[in-house]
């Protein structure tokens, strides 16, 4: 029997923890998977558990919650060719819905253990995690630093407006020092994004609809907001009119190296996780990881299955 690896957070989105196990459950069994349920743990090592599973044969592994979740599970498989599906039970689920990933969890699981396609995703390496939507440093990391799990529980993403409204009217621009495949540049800016998908903050907002999660290349996006209003405009132009020049922000493509060193530093979250501080050196890693997507009904039979 095939064997799968659930590695589920047991505090993401506002689901309940039984109905999603006993979901879990009577759909492996539908397609004959046996299923090891694994509840994820602050400070864990869980690339080593999920290597270890690995060894055990474990051939599938689902990443269950939000996108800080599957970019830890993503970060133990880059480069192993073993394949990950994602159940969307976080509060954004963003990287879910850029993919087709449906956000029902029964629809979902019918993705991760029926049939699917593989899709090749890129991701951005920072240290020893792996990225596969954005990295950013400013307000934006500022704002998911001081929302607490409990509050993305209860609130969603009216947490994250409810704290950023203070954090972005508040913020000042400052010089950043940025290095794009090698080559510096100095810029004033508020903030500085890094997109390797085309969502920018969420699914329906994005700068650029061309972005790919699987073309081999991230976005370097520099900010030159001055108040709160100017994000609101960004956010209004991200949402009506994406893909056209600005004069709010400067664009560079990277496809080895980027490197963030603002002056003073700040905060630094990737896929929604708050992670440290400036400066930060990211690589662009194209194929990073196997991920289960949804089969396009034009795909037919041509599509790759698992």
């Amino acid at each position: 029997m095939k064997k799968a690896f659930i590695v589920l957070n047991p505090v993401a989105g506002q689901s309940e923890p039984e109905e999603l196990e006993a979901a879990i459950a009577e759909h492996a069994r539908q397609h004959d998977w046996d299923c090891h349920l694994h509840h994820t743990a602050e400070e864990e090592p869980l690339d080593e558990i999920i290597s270890r599973a690995q060894e055990e044969g474990y051939e599938l592994f689902v990443a269950g919650g939000g996108d800080g979740t599957v970019s830890a599970v993503a970060s133990a498989l880059a480069g192993t060719g073993v394949t990950m599906a994602i159940l969307p039970v976080g509060t954004g689920n963003v990287l879910a819905r850029d993919l087709g990933i449906p956000t029902e969890p029964e629809e979902a699981l019918e993705v991760a253990f029926g049939r699917h396609k593989v899709l090749n995703l890129d991701g951005l390496r920072s240290n020893d995690r792996l990225f596969l939507l954005n990295v950013s440093a400013g307000p934006i990391a500022d704002t998911m630093r001081d929302v607490s799990s409990d509050e993305k529980r209860r609130f969603g993403i009216a947490a994250y407006l409810a704290e950023g409204i203070g954090k972005f009217a508040g913020h000042n621009r400052r010089r950043f020092l940025v290095s794009v495949d090698g080559q510096d540049y100095s810029f004033n800016a508020s903030e500085a994004v890094v997109l390797n998908s085309p969502a920018f903050g969420g699914p329906n907002l994005t700068l650029d609809p061309d972005t790919r999660v699987d073309d081999g290349r991230v976005e370097v996006y520099l900010l030159r907001m001055k108040t709160l209003g100017d994000y609101v405009r960004l956010a209004w132009k991200a949402l009506l009119s994406p893909g056209t020049h600005s004069p709010a922000f400067q664009h560079f493509v990277a496809r080895e190296t980027v490197s963030i060193a603002p002056d003073p530093p700040l905060p630094v979250q990737g896929d929604g996780d708050y992670i440290g501080q400036t400066p930060i050196e990211m690589r662009v890693l194209p194929g990073a990881v196997k991920v289960a997507v949804p089969i396009p009904e034009e795909d037919g039979q041509m599509s790759e299955e698992e």
